[in-house]
């Protein structure tokens, strides 16, 4: 449970930050319109959409969460980074549109690695626990980039701070696969001690 909320920490975090902050740095930084500016925002919200259950889907079809997760934040820390380094405008559209695709396509298996490993009866109680630490991230990482911004005068170290960030989440989405392997060997394993029983009245 605590490594998934560190993965929600940072996932809300960057979720909040692009959202926030992704206008002021193209209108700032890139010194686009606002009209250029809320176009290619409104572009990534539109990609947004279809990805949390494209990456459900795909979970589901490759039985392997974690690996969604880890891919997720794999290519947000690349993003992430290029979003400030890269100044041709037809590559930070592409750079945005590949962003909008996977901040949020891992929403849903990182929602559920907790029940399927702790169960249902604690669903509830793992759900809320992780999303109290995402929002904590929206926090932290809203006000962070403000006051990066304020205090360099722009978004660059910022972004590369939530680059940075998503390298974190993969590494735990490694310890992450570990120990859900773990738990599911171990729960495969009961199961089996279970049907040892009846299998042996039946022969009886």
């Amino acid at each position: 449970m605590w490594v998934c909320s560190g993965i929600q920490f940072i996932r809300f975090g960057v979720v909040t930050s692009f959202n926030f902050w992704l206008p002021s740095l193209l209108v700032s930084d890139r010194g686009l319109s606002l009209q250029t500016a809320g176009f290619i925002t409104a572009m990534g919200a539109a990609l947004t959409v279809p990805s949390n259950a494209l990456g459900g889907y795909v979970s589901d079809r490759l039985k392997n969460p974690p690996l969604i997760i880890g891919a997720a934040m794999a290519v947000l820390a690349c993003t992430s980074a290029s979003l400030v380094l890269v100044h041709s405008l037809p590559l930070l559209v592409l750079v945005v549109a590949i962003n909008s695709i996977f901040v949020q396509i891992y929403f849903g298996p990182l929602f559920f690695v907790p029940v399927e490993v702790l169960g249902q009866r604690v669903a509830g109680m793992s759900t809320g626990f992780s999303n109290m630490f995402a929002n904590f991230g929206a926090l932290v990482f809203a006000y962070a980039i403000g006051v990066v911004k304020d205090q360099a005068g722009a978004f660059t170290w910022g972004f590369l701070a939530i680059s940075a960030a998503c390298m974190v989440g993969l590494l735990l989405s490694v310890v992450l696969a570990r120990m859900r392997n773990k738990a599911l060997a171990a729960q495969h394993v009961q199961e089996l001690a279970r049907e040892r029983p009846h299998s042996c009245q039946r022969l009886i």
